[in-house]
């Protein structure tokens, strides 16, 4: 729908609806009056792809509109945007061949009909974002300024677009709390190249960019202050998808980083877009690739490290990788190459600690048979445990890596045998685990040396059938055999949540099979007991390592084909804890006796929530009460317990202090 009205004072044109391509224009409205100096443009609303505005006003108080070419000396513009109000100037030179439009900080000039020049000086920038996104999730901008120009060269068979820009001290910040800046600067300068034929190339551009300051958050990532400026550069060539408006396959030629003391990248990459997943790698190249590993974690790592409870990481060494991945590649161009250089990473919680660490990491698409990727270290520790120097070979491919079989890990003069470790699903949350080590005798008085436990001897010892990781629980297949105190100690339903994390949890279930009292009761010192005991430890589980829930029994085996007997200090460690002595005995009558006779002895505890409900061999003869040792001979020794509900804490403190004081006396 249009109108025009036509007098000899005036000129009016009214369109109701004009399309131009993708830009689409409501209400158009020109008034114009030939005998007098002035126009009148407006348009009610204009609308593209990408952005809107509600109204545009030009409205020339000096000039003329002549057909197609108006002029105008002096204007005044208005554009209305999401409710705001911004105005400026412009004007108009004849045959409409130059024109300018100003507004504070901002000037866009046109000249020839083919060049446009947008000019920023010092312009403040906060909310500019309403320009060009409507996303309810685009950060929304809160300080900054920018200077610089933007240039657009329009010719017959191409469009060429330029900028060289500078912001400072932007700040900006998204409703998610995820991605945010204060005082960044950055530049950024580059061309773009836009084909208007119709041809498979579609646009080429470069982009250059330095970072110089400021903070920045992406997700968990805060990237703090560069002590030196952070440079970047693209360059590339887009194609156009069948329908000509969209990209269907972007080709990185160079890329390049440059963050020093941190990171250097160069390399290049291709992208396709398929209608359904979207963008989509397909070729990748590194060049090269050299990291300081400890400006890496602190420029760009420290978040990730800190929500997997592993920051505060000191770290020294380097890395460097080449290499490139696509499927038009020859297989022996096709992987990467990750080399560790003299890296040291000391936990600031003294988790784990190694020194030395070299390596190549040879990987590729597909695991094969090779074995050419290699770690090998100096010194390594996990907790107190220090582990000797090694090497390792493996072959690393796809998404797992298999271990050379035979490998082995020493440490306490003893180590672990690898027979075999296969490992994949790494990058998925059920990562499958093809393990079977053996844990090659070990003497426990080391052990227990370094961990800080009273002193025994024995032997550690045992076969590890297999590992399993789902969704970041460790888990043991199969069962953990120890020869200890002469007897065995079996593991099962073995698994370890976070075991670097905060509150590392660990489960098992433990069967004792004829432990030998006497070598276990002077390891810690609490008197001397002869004899086997079975027991068994259900439902075990430690909290940041120490036990809040577990159901567990001690007694005597059958058939113990030794002297069962009991000293007296053992019986007063054992009263202790809420016993007694019965069986009519007067205590002056047994401090004749250095030990006695048992017929049986053991006790249960059930814990949870910091309480042991305590239970004995039997129920007492007389009384409430519970046996904990049953005696047998002359004299025949009875120790009752009488507490059946007993606080964790409080026990352990009660028999920390009968073994060091020696035990209460028996008067």
């Amino acid at each position: 729908m249009f109108g025009i009205a036509s007098a000899a004072a005036s000129l009016q044109l009214q369109l109701s609806d004009l399309q131009w391509g993708a830009v689409r224009i409501a209400g158009f409205e020109l008034q114009s009056e030939p005998n007098k100096s002035g126009w009148r443009l407006n348009l009610n609303a204009l609308a593209a792809s990408s952005f809107s505005f509600d109204q545009i006003v030009l409205d020339c108080r000096q000039g003329t509109w002549a057909l197609s070419k108006p002029n105008c000396e002096a204007g005044q513009w208005q554009l209305v945007l999401g409710g705001a109000d911004y105005q400026g100037q412009f004007s108009i030179s004849e045959n409409a061949e130059s024109a300018k439009f100003s507004t504070q900080g901002i000037q866009l000039n046109w000249s020839g009909g083919q060049l446009l020049e947008l000019i920023f000086e010092h312009k403040a920038i906060a909310g500019l974002e309403k320009f060009w996104s409507t996303q309810p999730d685009w950060p929304t901008v809160s300080d900054g300024v920018l200077d610089g120009t933007v240039r657009l060269n329009l010719r017959s068979a191409l469009q060429q677009v330029e900028w060289d820009l500078q912001l400072s001290k932007v700040g900006f910040d998204n409703q998610a709390g995820d991605l945010a800046a204060v005082n960044l600067g950055l530049m950024l300068k580059g061309q773009l190249l836009q084909q208007a034929v119709a041809t498979d190339k579609s646009w080429e551009f470069k982009l250059s960019g330095g970072w110089n300051s400021g903070e920045m958050l992406f997700g968990a990532n805060y990237l703090p202050r560069p002590e030196s400026q952070v440079t970047f550069g693209l360059e590339g060539i887009g194609y156009s998808g069948p329908d000509g408006a969209r990209p269907a396959k972007l080709i990185l030629e160079q890329i390049s980083f440059d963050d020093p003391g941190a990171l250097q990248l160069s390399g290049s990459a291709t992208w396709n877009v398929q209608s359904q997943a979207g963008w989509r790698p397909q070729v990748w190249k590194v060049t090269s690739l050299d990291a300081d590993v400890a400006g890496l974690i602190q420029r760009y790592l420290s978040g990730a490290l800190g929500k997997v409870s592993l920051g505060g990481v000191e770290a020294s060494g380097s890395i460097g990788m080449l290499g490139g991945y696509g499927p038009d590649q020859q297989h022996q161009q096709n992987g990467f190459v990750l080399t560790l250089r003299d890296i040291s990473l000391n936990d600031a919680q003294s988790r784990f600690s190694v020194n030395g660490l070299q390596g190549r990491l040879n990987w590729r698409p597909e695991l094969g048979p090779q074995t050419d990727s290699l770690l090998s270290w100096e010194q390594l520790q996990i907790y107190q445990l220090p582990l000797d120097a090694a090497v390792l070979h493996f072959a690393l491919g796809g998404d797992g890596f298999t271990v050379q079989p035979k490998s082995s890990i020493g440490f306490l003069g003893a180590g672990l045998m690898l027979h075999e470790l296969q490992v994949s699903g790494i990058t998925t949350a059920t990562p499958a685990v093809n393990m079977d080590a053996e844990l090659l005798p070990m003497e426990l008085v080391k052990l227990t040396k370094i961990m800080g436990w009273p002193s025994f001897g024995g032997q550690l010892a045992g076969r590890i059938p297999g590992v399993e990781l789902s969704d970041g629980v460790w888990q043991l297949a199969g069962q953990l055999a120890l020869d200890v105190f002469g007897g065995q100690m079996v593991l099962s339903s073995l698994s370890a949540e976070r075991p670097f994390g905060v509150l590392p949890t660990f489960n098992a279930s433990i069967w004792l099979d004829r432990l030998q009292l006497e070598p276990l009761t002077a390891a810690f010192e609490i008197g001397r007991i002869t004899g086997p005991v079975d027991g068994q430890i259900s439902n075990l589980r430690l909290l940041n390592w120490q036990p809040v829930q577990f159901d567990a029994w001690l007694r005597t085996s059958e058939n113990p084909e030794v002297p069962l007997r009991i000293s007296q200090r053992a019986v007063d460690t054992i009263s202790s804890i809420g016993g007694g002595v019965g069986g009519g005995l007067q205590s002056t009558f047994l401090r004749l006796f250095e030990d006695f006779g048992y017929r049986q002895l053991g006790f249960s505890c059930r814990l949870l929530n910091d309480i042991c409900e305590l239970d004995g061999v039997a129920d007492a003869s007389t009384g409430s009460g519970f046996l904990l040792v049953d005696g047998s001979g002359i004299p025949k020794l009875e120790v009752v317990g009488h507490n059946r509900r007993v606080a964790w804490q409080q026990m352990l403190e009660q028999l920390q202090a009968a073994t060091e004081s020696g035990g209460p006396k028996l008067n």
